[in-house]
């Protein structure tokens, strides 16, 4: 395991432990977008941020409305509730867009995309089962 050696090693920076994972991340992904092929990457790669981008809006839309409910006590502060409202809002927003990119580089990472055997592997099984 090269990521265990490299903590290992005397006087290294966390700078370079972080470049190094970068690189081998990178790598990692490039692998894979080889193996499947660039189209079926980008197919994945897109399934999967609208997904992702789906489940974070409807959570951000959830926050701002708490946040719209619990932003007139500002007022009693001497804070204009609008645009305490807009800062921390806006906050949010990039916080949900880092959320995705983290999620979604997450999870490309690790999944794996198996591509269809061909299809007399596929049409064998199910006409086994049919006499059942």
């Amino acid at each position: 395991a090269p990521i265990a050696e490299w903590f290992a090693e005397d006087g290294i920076a966390e700078t370079e432990i972080e470049a190094r994972l970068i690189d081998a991340a990178d790598r990692h992904m490039a692998e894979k977008a080889v193996r499947l092929g660039p189209d079926i990457m980008r197919m994945a790669e897109k399934n999967l941020l609208l997904q992702v981008l789906d489940q974070q809006w409807k959570e951000h839309l959830f926050t701002l409305d708490q946040l719209r409910q619990g932003i007139t006590l500002r007022a009693y502060a001497q804070k204009d509730p609008l645009n305490e409202y807009k800062r921390e809002a806006f906050m949010m927003f990039e916080n949900m867009l880092a959320t995705m990119r983290e999620t979604t580089s997450m999870v490309l990472s690790h999944v794996e995309i198996r591509q269809p055997e061909d299809a007399d592997s596929r049409g064998a099984a199910p006409a086994n089962n049919a006499g059942n």
